[in-house]
């Protein structure tokens, strides 16, 4: 499967376009701010970009396709379901936002699996939602939004 335009133009809408690059968390690991540009493209090494950069949208909107398809494959290797594309977007959207090692070791993709639904809305609920120690709304918000995106097939409304 692939992520449905539905999809692009919630993260579009969600992320907002940043021409410049911003600090959109701590590296504790590493003792350094991580940045990301863009469509909340986080930056990497070998991006050629770093703190001072500034892209074009078109720019934004290729990295944005590449983020998604790289999210696809850890969606498609992972779970052992037939999804809907809802469901599908949702995890992908999941990935995006909190990074697929987050969701992986999480134990979310075992939950779904094995159809245990209850234990799936815990886990999926709780990934993300606490940033540097404070709980954050907005990132409770998307996960709801997730949550009936995958087990009812509803969109958020934008």
């Amino acid at each position: 499967m692939e992520s449905s335009e539905k999809l692009k133009q919630w993260i579009r809408r969600h992320e907002q376009f940043s021409a410049r690059a911003y600090v959109d968390g701590y590296d504790k690991k590493h003792n350094k701010p991580f940045y990301s540009i863009g469509y909340g493209h986080q930056i990497q090494p070998g991006d050629n970009l770093d703190a001072q950069s500034v892209i074009t949208q078109d720019r934004a909107e290729a990295m944005l396709e590449k983020d998604l398809k790289y999210f696809e494959t850890y969606v498609n290797i992972s779970v052992q379901l037939n999804l809907n594309q809802p469901g599908y977007d949702a995890l992908v959207n999941l990935n995006y936002a909190v990074g697929p090692g987050t969701v992986i070791s999480s134990g979310l993709y075992a939950a779904l699996n094995s159809k245990n639904d209850l234990l799936a809305i815990h886990i999926w609920s709780y990934l993300g939602t606490v940033v540097n120690g404070k709980f954050c709304s907005v990132n409770a918000q998307m996960r709801n939004h997730e949550i009936d995106m995958f087990f009812d097939g509803i969109y958020p409304i934008f």
